[in-house]
């Protein structure tokens, strides 16, 4: 008897053995399972993406993004601080799934690149030293400098602007450098101006308080920038399942309230677009 009840004993630690053997090998496969998704960001467009203290990528569009995806599991989310030319490039290769920086829409990156729903309203304004009234459109700008990234909407629009006006052309100096340095050296005199995101140009001035004025830029020159005031995740063409399923959690977002706190958290109100943003994609 007690031969048999100790041999029931064996077969039963080995059986359970077994068992949770199993179970480990699930739990480890149901988490090999779950896809990378490798966003691409600058870390540098405060407060949209940014850098936190605790060295981890944080900002409007980025607290966004991440609300997405804590409602796809299927997804791990990587992100990856790069400068612009990469964020471009690397999403059209390949390299990375999502490109993240507030971009806004134009038809010529629409052939590249597809468009999530829109996440955030924005507006831009003319950056100048205060008390500097002169410059307040793309016309009055002409002969003065400003410092432009690469690729982006604001900087297509000048140089846009700079192939049809031969005789108005502003001074585009390109740099990847961070924008508390382009509004110091506005402050300084060194620069004229520059076009930013209002909501950009408070969140630094609220830190560093620069000696500077900030102009709306007219409805006529916002549409030489962007042809509207919306903000966009981009993805490559052969992503088009990653962008829908991104669009099905944004517009739930946008009925929930999330859009609405996150842009009360970063900016002081509600900034998400109109429920009828959330219907039809844009490609």
């Amino acid at each position: 008897m007690k031969k048999r009840s100790l041999l029931k004993s064996v077969l039963a630690v080995g059986l359970a053995a077994t068992i949770l053997a199993g179970c480990g090998n699930n739990a480890k496969q149901e988490a090999t399972d779950k896809t990378t998704i490798k966003v691409a960001t600058s870390g540098t467009t405060n407060p949209y993406t940014t850098i936190g203290d605790d060295g981890e990528n944080t900002g409007y569009d980025i607290d966004v993004l991440k609300a997405v995806f804590k409602k796809l599991p299927q997804y791990n989310l990587e992100f990856v601080t790069t400068d612009f030319a990469s964020m471009f490039e690397g999403t059209l290769s390949g390299s990375y799934d999502i490109a993240v920086n507030n971009f806004s829409y134009s038809e010529k990156r629409s052939k590249s690149y597809l468009y999530s729903y829109p996440y955030d309203e924005i507006s831009y304004v003319w950056v100048t030293k205060k008390g500097n009234d002169s410059i307040n459109s793309f016309e009055t700008a002409a002969g003065k400098t400003t410092v432009v990234s690469s690729g982006v909407s604001i900087t297509l629009a000048e140089e846009k602007w700079n192939e049809e006006n031969p005789d108005k052309q502003t001074n585009l100096t390109y740099s990847e450098q961070e924008t508390p340095v382009t509004l110091q050296q506005i402050a300084d005199g060194s620069v004229h101006y520059v076009i930013i995101d209002y909501a950009m140009f408070k969140a630094y001035q609220d830190v560093y308080n620069f000696d500077l004025q900030a102009t709306d830029v007219s409805p006529e020159d916002t549409e030489m920038i962007a042809e509207n005031n919306y903000a966009y995740y981009l993805f490559a063409y052969d992503h088009e399942q990653l962008r829908d399923e991104v669009n099905t959690v944004l517009k739930e977002l946008k009925a929930d309230g999330t859009l609405a706190a996150l842009g009360e958290k970063w900016f002081g109100k509600d900034t998400s677009p109109d429920d009828t943003q959330f219907e039809k994609t844009l490609n």
